[in-house]
Formats: structure tokens, C-alpha cells, sequence
């Protein structure tokens, strides 16, 4: 009922025509996600892609890693006992230069494994405080060179050349080659 002009109350007739009310913002909102039932299996399969191509891009990663050459390396009791000069790096898992490294340090154990030791031990390891204290260690990566009696000849700290570490490590390994041909 709506007053008109004169204050009366008039009816409305029934050729009047009902206008639907404005939708707002929530009403339309939920009816178009309760429309589309296809929307959660396309982002369910497409979340699902991208953890394969995440986890297949780590697994087909073959870049080593410090983690990688810590379980490879010689244990630092074994190389200080089998007369073999030995490669000693101090480092952490945290430290970017450590990480950078860690494909070059590789290549120099693949050429050069058989005559020389190379041995990991992690900073953030309490059990290496010892040695860390014996070769002053006071930065990372901190590289010790030992000979095959275990007594250090020289140590190099930070990011060292790859020509540099490649070549004293071809003067231990031809050192200790030398002494058992």
C-alpha cells in the first residue's frame, strides 16, 4: 500500500509488475560459487600438478649439495688414521657461500678421491668444537690441507678459487701417489 498526494492509501492493482530487488555483493557471490561445481577439481588437479613439477624438479636435480658431500665424505677419524693427505672443510648448512661451492668441491673429490680424504664437519655441530678450536676456525667455509701424518700444512678461508683449490690438491695427490708408486 503506498499514500498517495491526497493522503489516501491506495492498493496496488494487479496489473502492477514486481521488480526483483538489487542482488548484492554476498548473495551474488555465493551463488556463483554454489553455481560452479567444476571450480575445486580444476584447482585440486592443478595444485596436484604443481607438487609434481615441484617435487619432480628436486628429484631430477642432480646439483650436489653440502648435504650431498657430507654423506659422501670420509669420516674425519678414518682420514686422520689412513695416511692420506686430507681436504678438511669447516662449514653450515646456512652459509651461501658453503652452498656455492658445494658443485665445485664435488668435481675436485671426483678427480681426486683416490689419493686425497675429504672431510665435512658442519660449525653448528657441537661435537667439532675441538677441532674448529685446534685450526682456528673463526669464519666459513674454512678449508684445512693435512698431509698423510694428519698435520695441517696450510688453511685457506672463504670463497676460494677453483683454479686455487684444484691445484693444491693435485700437489697432495701427487705427493701421496708419488710415495706409494
Amino acid at each position: 500500500m503506498v499514500n498517495d498526494a491526497n493522503n489516501q492509501i491506495s492498493t496496488p492493482t494487479t496489473d502492477a509488475k514486481a521488480v526483483p530487488a538489487p542482488s548484492s555483493p554476498a548473495s551474488t557471490a555465493t551463488s556463483t560459487t554454489g553455481a560452479s561445481s567444476g571450480n575445486p577439481l580444476l584447482a585440486g588437479g592443478a595444485f596436484a600438478l604443481a607438487i609434481l613439477l615441484f617435487a619432480g624438479g628436486r628429484l631430477l636435480d642432480t646439483q650436489p649439495t653440502l648435504g650431498s658431500l657430507e654423506r659422501a665424505a670420509i669420516p674425519f677419524e678414518v682420514a686422520m688414521s689412513n695416511g692420506k693427505p686430507t681436504v678438511v672443510e669447516f662449514y653450515a648448512n646456512w652459509c651461501k657461500v658453503c652452498n656455492e661451492l658445494a658443485p665445485e668441491e664435488y668435481e675436485l673429490e671426483q678427480k681426486y678421491g683416490s689419493n686425497v680424504n675429504f672431510v665435512m664437519l658442519n660449525v653448528d655441530n657441537n661435537k667439532w668444537a675441538p677441532e674448529m678450536a685446534e685450526y682456528g676456525v673463526k669464519g666459513i667455509p674454512h678449508f684445512v690441507f693435512l698431509d698423510g701424518t694428519a698435520t695441517a700444512q696450510g688453511a685457506a678461508v672463504g670463497r676460494v678459487p677453483m683454479p686455487i683449490l684444484d691445484g693444491i690438491c693435485a700437489a697432495m695427490g701427487v705427493l701421496y701417489a708419488g710415495l706409494f708408486q
